[in-house]
């Protein structure tokens, strides 16, 4: 993205903020996908996160970071909000307790990047947020106890789960030996994939947020 293009979103020039927004979005929609199991949600997060990016631009600071990378991590963040203000925590207890159910196993050769991100949002939402954060973000798992405010075991334990599930969702052959290969590949294909979604009524509701008309006054003469 032109650096023209960041210094005049700083000056809160609506074309500019709309040229990044439909630039980045698609791909940042991917990583919502990810986190969200309903792409409705996924859209909301996905608003909120680029409110928070345009009304905090002047923070972004290109000597430490890329452009996208610091979008991506206010996406991420954005999705940890949901996370933390609409899923239980006591679902991490709850969710040990229920069966995997896995139907219609996918040949591994046939995994595209929307195969891929159905069986992530397959997942339970606790063990979800897990695996994503350690395989996409990278945490650590003292860093998703952290974040999540859960003990280290029991984030552990979900990506065990995490796996578990995914390995019987994929015919593969030799399961144990190719699974990392597995992981590495889902982050590769969804790192650079673009979901298809409509954009325009997005960008209106933020630039309505952004720029909220003013409510018309009326005044009335009151005549003696």
């Amino acid at each position: 993205m032109n650096k023209e293009y960041i210094q005049a979103c700083k000056n809160q020039d609506p074309r500019s903020q709309k040229a990044v927004f439909l630039h980045f979005a698609p791909k940042m929609m991917t990583i919502c996908r990810r986190y969200v199991y309903s792409d409705e949600n996924a859209k909301d997060v996905l608003q909120e996160a680029f409110l928070k990016l345009f009304k905090n631009i002047d923070l972004y600071d290109e000597q430490k970071s890329n452009f996208e990378s610091w979008i991506r991590m206010i996406v991420v963040q954005e999705a940890i909000t949901y996370w933390r203000k609409y899923i239980k925590k006591s679902n991490f207890v709850e969710e040990d307790l229920v069966p995997l159910q896995i139907e219609n196993p996918i040949i591994e050769a046939q995994l595209d990047e929307e195969n891929i991100l159905e069986l992530i949002k397959s997942l339970p939402d606790s063990t979800r947020i897990v695996f994503n954060l350690y395989v996409f973000e990278g945490m650590t798992h003292q860093e998703i106890s952290q974040t999540l405010h859960i003990g280290e075991s029991t984030s552990r334990s979900q990506l065990t789960r995490a796996r578990k599930q995914i390995q019987e969702a994929i015919l593969i052959q030799n399961r144990s030996e190719n699974y990392a290969k597995l992981e590495s590949k889902f982050k590769n294909k969804l790192d650079n994939y673009s979901s298809n979604v409509e954009l325009d009524s997005m960008w209106e509701n933020i630039d309505h947020k952004l720029r909220p008309k003013k409510s018309k006054r009326i005044f009335f003469l009151y005549l003696a």
